[in-house]
């Protein structure tokens, strides 16, 4: 489950209202570990409960690499099945395209 959400970041803010930043409801079962002081231009911007990365946010260049470690297909998790994924996807591809 995610637990630490930094929802200053852009991809999140839209989240903030406490009406949508519940995310305890998406369960993952699966993800992969990424030692984040492996990356030195890395953020984390969500954590899981285990203190693992969720979602980390790696400067490349002038460019930005969003790395979800969690896959949102069914046997990874729930994400897919969140209404927010929509919104989510949309802000990373806003973050992208300006």
């Amino acid at each position: 489950m995610l637990s630490q959400i930094d929802f200053t970041h852009p991809l999140f803010a839209p989240f903030a209202d406490p009406r949508f930043s519940d995310f305890t409801k998406i369960h993952f079962w699966k993800h992969r570990r990424i030692d984040p002081a492996g990356l030195p231009e890395a953020r984390i911007v969500a954590g899981f409960d285990d203190g693992s990365p969720a979602l980390l946010e790696v400067k490349v260049g002038k460019g930005v690499l969003y790395v979800l470690t969690s896959g949102w297909m069914p046997g990874d998790s729930q994400f897919a099945l969140s209404s927010n994924l929509s919104r989510f996807f949309f802000d990373v591809g806003t973050q992208w395209s300006g």
